[in-house]
């Protein structure tokens, strides 16, 4: 992406003042260590959550012990809505900021990416959203409770000093919660007026300039021209996105690169902000282990990660390491029981370790042990997941 010599130094000493500072110093100053787009290469990030008996924050832990670094991004999903739809780590998951997970990325530092979709039990609508924005921006300045919401949860990702990634309504063509939420609320009239309130009350109204607003429909939602793509009719606009993502995978079934799951997403953001470009984030993705065994990921993984590099504005890039309790699909290289993960691991430490996806010059370390998780039960998938 171009970027003036005055900018990119800036940037840089914007980057090293906030390095140097404390969490608190920094939030006071203003600054955040780390920016949403990194100045050389990749980010690497990753949702870690291949056994719900053991906490986000263990798992997590365990997994950058095995890759040996760091993740600069993790993946957390959380519900919009009342009531929110369940408990997870302890906490409410209705709430952005307040849980471990979140906590412990921000004090350990990773960039959070706050997966933030519909609940599936009733809350609130994309049509309450654009009713209270309204109500809230007239005279007298109304606050519906939802606005209260976004007014709470916006300043306290204001409060924090790194970005934070919202990912909001995610894959909203698909299948899943979001998806549900937005084809039967107003389609995409109501969707990108949604999230240009969502955008708007935290950057303006609240001053969470911290947060990257992250735009994710499935890969498979693109096509080869953006007027073509289904997603298109859900962009909200180039002034209220800050990353343009895809999720995509490779199952067991098929034998996708990084091209034919990806390619079309990747010129949707290359194409529909030309000539700035978007930034593109690769925000779901995972070859999944076939009944021979998981070291074929191994070689996937590596010819993947070659891929982005040939393509600079790719900026993110999270694997998915999980099990998919409801498609019984497994994604997941190092904690699925029985599992010998030794390539998948290797290999993503050697990505890891190379200055292209190091981008924060994060210490790394030689993996010595594979730390495996058991399950008495299916991983991911025991009762009430």
């Amino acid at each position: 992406m171009a970027r003036t010599k005055i900018g990119v130094a800036a940037a840089v000493v914007s980057f090293l003042c906030a390095l140097l500072a404390t969490p608190a110093q920094a939030a006071n100053l203003g600054l955040i260590r780390w920016s949403p787009v990194p100045l050389h290469g990749a980010y690497v990030g990753g949702f870690v959550n291949d056994d719900h008996g053991v906490s986000e924050t263990t798992q997590i832990r365990a997994f950058e012990a095995d890759t040996g670094r760091t993740l600069d991004i993790d993946n957390t999903y959380r519900c919009f809505g009342i009531p929110a739809c369940g408990v997870h780590d302890g906490v409410n998951t209705g709430e952005i900021i307040d849980n471990p997970t979140v906590t412990s990325d921000l004090n350990n530092g990773r960039i959070p990416l706050i997966s933030w979709g519909c609940s599936t039990k009733p809350g609130w609508t994309l049509l309450d959203i654009i009713k209270g924005y309204n109500m809230f921006r007239a005279p007298g300045g109304v606050e519906t409770p939802v606005i209260q919401y976004l007014l709470k949860e916006g300043s306290k990702v204001k409060g924090f000093p790194d970005t934070v990634f919202i990912r909001w309504q995610w894959e909203m063509l698909g299948k899943g919660a979001s998806g549900k939420c937005v084809q039967t609320d107003g389609g995409p009239a109501n969707y990108t007026q949604a999230w240009k309130d969502v955008y708007t009350l935290f950057k303006t109204d609240v001053g969470a300039t911290n947060a990257s607003f992250v735009w994710c429909p499935s890969a498979s939602d693109f096509s080869s021209t953006v007027s073509g793509s289904a997603a298109h009719a859900y962009y909200p606009g180039n002034p209220y996105v800050d990353y343009v993502c895809a999720d995509g995978y490779n199952r067991a079934d098929q034998s996708k690169n990084f091209g034919t799951i990806f390619g079309n997403a990747y010129q949707y953001a290359v194409q529909v902000a030309a000539p700035a470009e978007k930034p593109f984030m690769v925000g779901e993705t995972g070859d999944e282990a076939t009944n021979t065994g998981s070291q074929a990921q191994g070689p996937w993984i590596t010819a993947f990660f070659s891929a982005v590099q040939q393509r600079p504005d790719v900026k993110a890039v999270l694997y998915w390491d999980s099990f998919n309790c409801s498609t019984q699909n497994d994604y997941s290289i190092t904690q699925s029981a029985g599992k010998t993960a030794s390539a998948p691991v290797a290999a993503l430490h050697r990505i890891v370790s190379s200055p292209y996806f190091n981008t924060r010059g994060s210490s790394v370390s030689t993996p010595t042990t594979f730390v495996a998780m058991t399950d008495s039960f299916k991983p991911g998938c025991e009762a009430g997941s």
